[in-house]
Order: structure tokens, then C-alpha cells, then sequence
């Protein structure tokens, strides 16, 4: 029997690029639209390249952190902002 793989039929996509726009739910400003300025790798349990640190700016120049797995929804430490 061969081996069957956990990911099969799975696609892992990276992180968003640089310049992407991602929707963000921020308490007490609603949605603003986000644009990526830099992705950097991080370790995940000390695994490297299983999760990504995304820098956003909002349109009013405040600076967002945050993270991101395999192509999924960016989550942050911030509790004050969510992806929308």
C-alpha cells in the first residue's frame, strides 16, 4: 500500500505580495482597506517557513503587524483589528 499524504489535494500558497490589499475590521474605525508593505518569514515553533510576518499601513499611515499561514487569513496580536 503506498503512503497517502496529508496535504493531498491541498494548494499552500505564500504569504500576500508586497502591494496587495487586504480588507481589515479595526474597533472603532469599521473596515479600512490595508495595503501590504513587506513580508518577512518567521519561525512557527521553531519551524521556519510555515508562517509569514506581514506589515500593512492603513490609509491614514498607521502601521499594522501580522500573521499569516499558508495563504490563510492574516490574524494579529492587536486585538483591536481583524481581517474583515
Amino acid at each position: 500500500m503506498a503512503p497517502v499524504s496529508s496535504t493531498a489535494g491541498r494548494t499552500c500558497s505564500g504569504p500576500p505580495a508586497p502591494g496587495a490589499e487586504i480588507d481589515v475590521h479595526v474597533l472603532g474605525a469599521g473596515r479600512r482597506v490595508a495595503t501590504v508593505e513587506a513580508v518577512e518569514p518567521a519561525s512557527w515553533h521553531g519551524i521556519p517557513g510555515l508562517v509569514w510576518r506581514v506589515r500593512l499601513r492603513l490609509p491614514d499611515g498607521t502601521t499594522l503587524t501580522g500573521f499569516v499561514q499558508a495563504g490563510g487569513r492574516p490574524w494579529f496580536s492587536d486585538p483591536l483589528v481583524r481581517a474583515a
